[in-house]
């Protein structure tokens, strides 16, 4: 006679019974949610990869040191990459640090800022030109582009507008010769040094609506003429370095701006009597520097 092994399942009372069942009901539900998860992170890391690998097979036509060997298709995430910072609780691409990294080719932005958890990129010291600079969508905090082979116009349908939490924006060290300039409150730091950029109108764009700005540097640059604005929105700017430029007549007396902290004015034309020269509201400035002008009179204020 075969044995018939029976498994009970004893419950002491009803309560017990809906309580195990409704146990047993959560434990499903979390693991559903988990497993829910996992596949909606495994999801976004794929389309980072996605839109990586585009920025790699469109922007980048040399890499003589092999920097993106490992960026591959098949990679299920793409935190492993060279230059890649990825959160650690999604999983969702952050940071892109690229710099110095002997890249060649034609830079199209898009491809990157629509990474859509990117908040710092660092592309300095390659040698991209600028095939598209615009964005539609962008997250960026951080964009340093700076030392390339950036010769374009800033155009009207730049970056500028669609990133709206920029911070800080590095073009400096490039051949970029005017263009357009159109950011918002978020931007703390500018710098166009060391281009070619004779267009004052980014000047003046910058000094009339600089907002929020505490750094602005378009030293050795080619602006000529005379340095006439009105600073009525820069009441937070730390920094404004113009030197090395071929600007002249008389220094305007609305440059002279309480929050300075540093004023680089050398290397122009600037003339004028130094006596004139009203620092008395200048409270907060520390490093002064006028040298190499044509600047007369022996009295400093």
């Amino acid at each position: 006679m075969k044995k018939v092994w029976r498994v009970i399942v004893c419950l002491s009372s009803p309560e017990q019974g809906l309580t195990g069942i409704f146990g047993l009901w959560l434990l499903l539900l979390f693991n559903h949610l988990q497993a829910g998860q996992l596949v909606s992170a495994q999801k976004q890391s794929n389309d980072d990869v996605i839109k990586l690998m585009a920025f790699k097979r469109i922007s980048v036509s040399s890499d003589p040191h092999g920097v993106l060997a490992n960026w591959t298709e098949d990679s299920p995430s793409p935190c492993s990459w060279r230059g890649v910072s990825c959160s650690p609780d999604d999983g969702r691409v952050t940071a892109l640090n690229l710099s110095y990294s002997g890249l060649v080719g034609a830079l199209h932005l898009p491809n990157l800022t629509a990474l859509s958890s990117l908040r710092h990129l660092y592309l300095q010291g390659n040698s991209f030109s600028a095939a598209d600079l615009s964005a539609v969508s962008c997250s960026l905090e951080t964009l340093d582009l700076s030392s390339n082979a950036i010769s374009n116009h800033l155009p009207v349908q730049s970056f500028f507008p669609a990133c709206n939490r920029l911070a800080s924006v590095n073009l400096s060290r490039n051949s970029i010769s005017g263009g357009s300039l159109m950011f918002g409150p978020s931007l703390l730091q500018l710098d166009l040094s060391r281009n070619q950029i004779s267009n004052s109108a980014l000047l003046n764009y910058s000094l009339s609506t600089c907002q929020n700005l505490k750094l602005l540097n378009f030293s050795d640059n080619k602006f000529t003429g005379t340095l006439g604005f009105s600073p009525l929105y820069c009441k937070n700017l730390i920094v404004l370095d113009l030197s090395c430029n071929l600007f002249s007549g008389p220094i305007p007396p609305s440059l002279m701006l309480n929050s300075l902290e540093l004023l680089d004015l050398s290397h122009n034309n600037f003339s004028g009597k130094f006596s004139t020269l009203n620092f008395g509201q200048c409270s907060n400035l520390t490093q002064l520097s006028l040298s190499h002008n044509t600047l007369s009179d022996s009295g400093f204020p």
